[in-house]
């Protein structure tokens, strides 16, 4: 992935490796370049003891990023692993402490991808250090940007026992989906290159130490660290890897199978710790340990050690119990005193709940106040208050724990006592409340299962669990309804409309637990409606939905109602949202009844607003769109017909009237209606005279652009999805970046609707992904964005909250346009 230097920093007198990172010079992309300078700048603010620390990033005289970090003389753990021989108490111990370096960056957002014993150095003291956390899968996205097309066809042929497609075998053992930039110079037919392929740039990981959801092409997180890091674990206390396979190929049927080798006899490692390493290497990553945490924790829980404490803790307790029989009389005595300390425990508790309570209503005040300036276009000011607010978190949470630790105490004193019991599953509750309030993940797992585990007689449970009663104001009477739960649990996390069980209409109250919902109506007459609805524990109990639905004259052919309502804006992850998507803080919004087109504006439908207008004026609108990186696409009348042309770094397309379009690279949708691919190439003001078009021609009165709060809305429904169809985005749910293997002549847009697997909860096609759409700004006054992702970008991209402000005079071959109008009744 780059090249390593030992280098001198004269200003501050000490040694640095200064890496230069391979494939990200002039050639690269702005974006992709700076990608990678944000992936590098994550990386140096994380500061732990097994991590290596980064002390510099930057770009080079010749445009090529480096890290300059701090220089480790022990060598790598893999040096260390075939130095000598290592007890498995030695094994154990480095791998816990490099672990301990992946949970730290876990805790910050950062996945590794690459865990290795060649990624682990060691200081001249033996500490291990963690090292290029994110940058193998951003080099390779660079490298993804230069590299030709074609290239997955080569490579995969050149792999000794591939499967070929039509095999009758692939059903049982599907042929992994590999990275399309293999390269051809690589020799993979011995396994003794598998742990060296990342070094070529040809997998966003190394083969040998990769997890299931890599050779399969699925998105990673923190379990893929941990499966790669048992790997390299296993391979260490027992002398070989843990799957078989001489070939890459049957190397990643082996490891997405779960096909494990025999265990070897001779190695003397405790069967517990088979047990931890074993349940890393899950191929299912639910199976997986929960967290790096947990799994350095299971690690470090050695029964033995735990044996001796408890018979430590035995002679103790016997000692202890002969003091207590010697001095009953005295503590009898002392029953005032006891029963004292409980008080003071619980007044204390009562007097840390108080006062958190107070701390909990001026943040929840400093937030409001910091959500009315975003809303209001103040972003200075929003951000201003915002950071005030994050800044009261911390310190509330304390304060939650101390109330937590005064009522343990009371309890420790005195187990019977019910007033400090209660009163610590209340503050349990409150904590786990704001938590969930503040959309803090990984608190609001701790805090569950904390509350989970003192709440033995299940009442808070039982509490938490309570329906909500919902009532359904439904016009007209006649009105067909179905009732549909989304579920986006993390067995599900693209998340699924299912039908409620027991919903049977003309019913219209209903019994319903936390979740997010949509009601389906129809009626003769009146345009048909979808409205979601999200109940969330802390809203209240008694709730009514208003299924109005609008007579039919007042919708268009080929747009959606979307009814008024609750919807969430902006982006919880404060990192994220600050260095790349642009957005506010999540809160909620109330969004008044609109008109949004269900697809983007076609070349179809811009042809018909080219040729109503007077010839001589045709050719200001002509859609002529261009980008360095991603290509070009131009729209020309030809005699009597229109000629559509589509350009990409290694092709280029030029179809007329009554021609299919035809993509090279591509062995699905590669036949398709160009008059069906959505518009692109045109200006801010090409679409307002297409929409002053709309509502003369009475095609959609009241036609304009979506602000971008509707257009969120129209993405998200009514909960905080993270894209249109739930929090994870596979390559056929939309057209991004990775759907048609990023072949260079594949890349351009689709027909509008082809991809339903990303439909929004009000129906709504192609929100993510095929092109970026104009709306206008909630932030800035005056401003225009893009919004919703396109063929060429990645997956964060096309998540519903990213928006990037734009010209007036942009022309781009990835934007189009969406139209949205007022609702109202026809006058």
């Amino acid at each position: 992935m780059g090249v390593v230097y030992g280098a001198y920093d004269p200003e501050l007198d000490r040694k640095i490796a200064l890496k230069i990172l391979r494939g990200v010079g002039a050639g690269a992309a702005p974006l992709a370049r700076a990608r990678m300078m944000r992936e590098a700048k994550a990386m140096a603010r994380l500061s732990h003891p097994n991590v290596a620390a980064v002390h510099d990033v930057g770009v080079t005289d010749d445009d090529r990023v480096f890290l300059a970090t701090e220089f480790l003389a022990g060598g790598t753990l893999r040096v260390w692993l075939e130095s000598a021989t290592r007890s498995w108490r030695e094994v154990v111990a480095v791998f816990a402490a490099a672990g301990r370096g992946l949970a730290a960056a876990h805790a910050e957002g950062l996945v590794h991808r690459d865990f290795k014993p060649d990624n682990v150095l060691l200081d001249k003291d033996g500490r291990a250090r963690v090292v290029d956390f994110g940058l193998a899968r951003n080099v390779e996205a660079v490298k993804i940007e230069l590299e030709s097309a074609g290239a997955l066809e080569r490579a995969v042929s050149d792999v000794d026992g591939a499967v070929p497609a039509n095999d009758a075998a692939s059903d049982s053992h599907p042929p992994p989906r590999f990275d399309p930039n293999l390269p051809t110079n690589v020799d993979l037919s011995s396994s003794d290159k598998l742990d060296k392929l990342t070094r070529t740039g040809a997998l966003m990981g190394t083969p040998a130490y990769m997890a299931p959801e890599q050779f399969l092409g699925e998105p990673t997180d923190e379990r893929t660290d941990q499966f790669s890091f048992c790997v390299a674990l296993y391979e260490a206390l027992y002398g070989q890897r843990p799957f078989d396979g001489d070939t890459l190929v049957a190397l990643s049927v082996s490891v997405t199978n779960g096909h494990l080798r025999a265990l070897p006899k001779e190695r003397d490692v405790p069967g517990w710790i088979r047990r931890v390493v074993l349940r890393g290497l899950q191929t299912d990553r639910q199976a997986r340990h929960p967290s790096m945490a947990a799994l350095i924790s299971a690690l470090e829980d050695d029964p033995a050690v735990a044996r001796r404490r408890r018979t430590t803790i035995g002679a103790v307790t016997l000692v202890l119990v002969g003091a207590t029989l010697a001095v009953l009389h005295a503590a009898r005595r002392r029953h005032e005193d006891v029963e004292r300390s409980v008080a003071e425990q619980i007044e204390r508790g009562n007097s840390e709940a108080q006062s958190t309570a107070k701390k909990v209503d001026d943040l929840k005040a400093m937030r409001t106040r910091a959500f009315a300036a975003f809303d209001a276009m103040d972003r200075d000011e929003g951000e201003a208050l915002w950071k005030a607010a994050r800044a009261m978190v911390p310190p509330i949470l304390g304060s939650f724990d101390a109330a937590t630790q005064a009522f343990e105490a009371a309890l420790v004193l005195d187990p019977s006592r019910e007033i400090a019991r209660s009163r610590l599953l209340e503050v349990l509750a409150d904590k786990l409340a704001l938590t969930q309030d503040l959309h803090l993940t990984d608190e609001i797992k701790t805090a569950s299962a904390k509350l989970v585990s003192t709440d033995a007689g299940g009442t808070w449970k039982q509490r938490l669990s309570e329906p909500f009663t919902v009532g359904l104001h439904v016009s007209p009477p006649s009105t067909t309804l179905s009732l549909e739960r989304h579920y986006r649990d993390q067995a599900a996390p693209r998340g699924l409309w299912a039908p409620v069980p027991g919903f049977a209409p003309p019913t219209t109250t209903l019994n319903l637990e936390a979740g997010s919902y949509r009601v389906v109506a129809r009626a003769t007459g009146f345009a048909d409606l979808i409205v979601p609805f999200e109940l969330r524990r802390g809203d209240p109990a008694h709730q009514t939905v208003d299924v109005v639905l609008p007579t039919a004259r007042i919708v268009p052919e080929g747009m959606v109602y979307v009814p008024a309502g609750e919807s969430w804006f902006g982006d919880a992850d404060e990192q994220l949202r600050t260095e790349f998507l642009g957005t506010v803080p999540i809160h909620r919004r109330h969004v008044p009844a609109f008109l949004i087109a269900r697809t983007e504006t076609t070349y179809r439908e811009w042809i018909a607003f080219l040729e109503a207008l007077p010839p001589n004026d045709r050719g200001r609108h002509l859609p002529d769109g261009a980008a360095t990186t991603h290509g070009s696409v131009t729209l020309r009348q030809v005699g009597d017909g229109w000629q559509f042309s589509l350009g990409t770094a290694s092709h280029r397309y030029a179809v007329r009237s009554g021609q299919p379009f035809v993509y090279v690279g591509r062995q699905r949708l590669a036949k398709q209606n160009w008059l069906q691919f959505p518009v692109a190439g045109v200006s801010l003001a090409d679409v307002e005279e297409y929409l002053a078009w709309l509502r003369s021609s009475g095609r959609v009165p009241g036609a304009r652009l979506c602000d971008e709060v509707e257009w969120e809305r129209a993405a998200r429904g009514a909960d905080d999805r993270l894209f249109p169809n739930g929090d994870e985005i596979a390559p056929d749910d939309a057209n991004f970046d990775i759907s048609y293997g990023r072949v260079e002549s594949a890349y351009g847009p689709d027909a509008v609707g082809s991809h339903p697997g990303s439909r929004s909860p009000f129906g709504i096609d192609d929100l993510a992904g095929n092109v970026l759409e104009f709306a206008v700004s909630s932030q800035t006054r005056g401003e225009f964005v893009i919004r919703g992702g396109a063929y060429y970008f990645n997956s964060v991209s096309a998540r519903s909250t990213n928006r990037e402000p734009v010209t007036r005079t942009l022309r781009d071959s990835t934007t189009g346009v969406r139209v949205c109008a007022t609702a109202g009744e026809e006058k």
